[in-house]
C-alpha cells in the first residue's frame, strides 16, 4: 500500500527543517539525503529545486515557517499585560515615594506618564479631567525634596 502523496517522508521533513534553520536548498538536500553528499553542487541544487516545487512540501514548509515565526514572536512579544504590570509598578513606586517625601521632579513626570498611559490602555482617555491641581500640590512641595 502506497503513502498518500501529501504525507512527507523523513528526509523531506529533514529537508524542510534545514531550510527553516537557514541553510540553502542545496545544503539542506545533501543533509537530508546523505547519498547526495558526493553529488556536484549543481546536481544537488537541481534536485532540491525539484523537491521544493512539490505543492505538499511547500504547504508543509509554509505551515512550519508560520509556527516558527509565531513561536519566536511569542518569546519576544511585548504584551499588553506586561506593559500594564510595568506601568502599574512604576506608578505604585512613585506613590510610595510621594508618601515618604522622596519624590523627585523626574519621578513625578514618570508617574504622570505611567498613569496617562495606563488610562489610555484601559480606554480612559477622557480629556476633560483637570489634573493640574494635583500637579500643583506635588510641585509646590518640591523645595522640600532632594533630587
Amino acid at each position: 500500500m502506497s503513502k498518500p502523496r501529501d504525507v512527507l517522508t523523513g528526509p523531506q521533513i529533514k529537508f524542510i527543517e534545514c531550510l527553516l534553520r537557514g541553510t540553502t536548498q542545496s545544503v539542506a538536500y545533501k543533509e537530508a539525503f546523505p547519498k547526495s553528499q558526493k553529488w556536484t553542487d549543481r546536481s544537488a541544487a537541481s534536485a532540491a529545486t525539484a523537491l521544493f516545487a512539490r505543492p505538499h512540501l511547500q504547504k508543509h514548509y509554509a505551515e512550519r515557517l508560520e509556527q516558527t515565526r509565531l513561536h519566536a514572536a511569542a518569546k519576544t512579544e511585548w504584551t499588553r499585560e506586561r506593559a500594564i504590570e510595568m506601568l502599574s509598578e512604576l506608578a505604585e513606586k512613585g506613590m510610595n515615594e510621594l508618601s515618604e517625601g522622596k519624590l523627585t521632579m523626574s519621578r513625578i513626570i514618570a508617574v504622570q506618564a505611567s498613569a496617562k498611559e495606563l488610562n489610555l490602555m484601559h480606554g480612559y482617555n477622557i480629556t476633560n479631567v483637570n489634573n493640574s491641581i494635583v500637579a500643583q500640590v506635588i510641585i509646590s512641595g518640591e523645595a522640600d525634596l532632594e533630587d
